[in-house]
């Protein structure tokens, strides 16, 4: 009898420790999973701020171009 309970204890202890490292594994997932999301919202934000400057930039050039003609 005395076996049969320490088998049982044994098995428990083990699904418990597997059911703590799923736990984790989920959990790691779930951390990872938002971290691409920040890191995708942050590539996003910097995309549009290249397309913004490009405009600036062609916005400058112009603005430039027309400021020349119109002195001579």
């Amino acid at each position: 009898m005395n076996i049969s309970v320490e088998l049982g204890l044994t098995i428990a202890a083990q699904l418990i420790t597997i059911g703590i490292f799923v736990g984790k594994l989920n959990t790691l997932q779930k951390m990872v999973e938002f971290r691409l999301d920040q890191l995708e919202k942050k590539q996003d934000r910097y995309n549009h701020l290249q397309e913004r400057m490009t405009r600036n930039e062609e916005s400058l050039k112009t603005a430039h171009t027309w400021v020349i003609w119109t002195t001579f």
